[in-house]
């Protein structure tokens, strides 16, 4: 065999490594593109705006067995908009269940005790009574160790998780926004004050 054969052999093969790892790669990583929304959007286009914080979670299939649901019991400490409640069931994308996990890029499901102010409509897929984040994860204002309130997900997402913000007609990296509790009651409350007053 000459040294051209040999070599376009060993190259038609690093060719198909490459590729194999360029497409590995690709099927590893995950991306979300939200268009991004105030906190006056949000509260627009919310039913329900409430602070507290999650009491337990559980992971189940939908009724089709397509997509896995994590489920949020969630003690209402103060609602700022809608119908006052004292616990509600939070449902997010994603979860592990019989065996499987399956993960939307930047949503992570409430942790037990994690403290957040959520805005939230009632659920259109199943009959459990859950209601779901406005958004995906940009109606999820979770309480950082500095006491301020972020819905980015850089804490809480993982190293091959992609999130991309549509604006303008460009993608750019989605980083979230960070509010006192207080900043977030007034904008709510504000919003709410329009509204009536139309």
């Amino acid at each position: 065999m000459s040294a051209r054969i040999a070599y376009r052999k060993a190259w038609a093969g690093s060719r198909l490594w490459i590729f194999a790892a360029v497409l590995l790669s690709a099927c590893a990583a995950l991306a979300t593109t939200v268009i991004p929304q105030s906190v006056e959007q949000l509260t627009h286009n919310s039913a329900f705006v409430v602070s507290g914080h999650s009491v337990r979670s559980w992971s189940a299939w939908d009724a089709q067995h397509k997509q896995i649901y994590t489920y949020t019991e969630f003690a209402v400490e103060q609602t700022l908009k809608g119908q006052t409640l004292s616990t509600i069931l939070v449902r997010e994308f994603g979860g592990s269940a019989g065996g499987y996990t399956q993960k939307v890029a930047g949503v992570t499901p409430l942790r037990t005790g994690e403290r957040a102010v959520l805005f939230l409509n009632p659920g259109r897929l199943d009959a459990s009574g859950a209601l779901t984040i406005t958004g995906l994860m940009q109606g999820n204002f979770r309480m950082l160790a500095s006491g301020r309130y972020s819905n980015g997900v850089s804490a809480v997402s993982r190293s091959n998780e992609v999130v991309n913000a549509y604006e303008a007609g460009e993608l750019q990296p989605y980083v979230g926004k960070s509010f006192t509790i207080d900043q977030l009651k007034q904008r709510v409350a504000a919003v709410i004050m329009r509204e009536q007053t139309r």
